[in-house]
């Protein structure tokens, strides 16, 4: 009994771990703004919009400025997309959205905040958050 006892004890420590690992252990992003379901996130004036865009698991999120400045955006701790660090212009930045480790495990690991910056100058924090289903 003792064994099956110090078993459980390491499983659930083991699990702890990991999912403080995957999902926990930095900041969690705080949601800003009115979350919309979008596919597009247009920079104008060091402002995203939407704030923060709410996509699907396998959708294409594409970052355009309208203002005639490259910004750059950086996801902080995970980034659902390839890229970590890319430029953002009037030429669109497609990004495909996918699922991070921590956010398979939980849907609540699934937002994802970025830094949005114009000639090194940072902008107020916009966010990804991928949510169930398709469209």
């Amino acid at each position: 009994m003792t064994t099956l006892k110090s078993f459980s004890c390491l499983m659930l420590s083991g699990t702890m771990v990991v999912s403080a690992g995957c999902g926990g252990g930095k900041k969690p992003y705080v949601q800003k703004g009115t979350e919309q379901i979008s596919k597009t996130i247009v920079v104008n004036n060091c402002t995203a919009n939407p704030d923060t865009a709410a996509v699907f698991a396998t959708d294409t999120l594409t970052w355009t400025s309208t203002d005639g400045s490259t910004y750059t955006v950086t996801f902080n701790a995970t980034a659902p997309v390839a890229n970590a660090s890319f430029p953002v212009s009037s030429t669109p930045a497609s990004q495909h959205v996918h699922r991070t480790f921590g956010c398979w495990l939980n849907w609540n690991n699934c937002y994802y905040g970025y830094s949005l910056s114009r000639n090194n100058v940072p902008c107020p924090d916009p966010g990804v958050h991928i949510i169930p289903g398709t469209q």
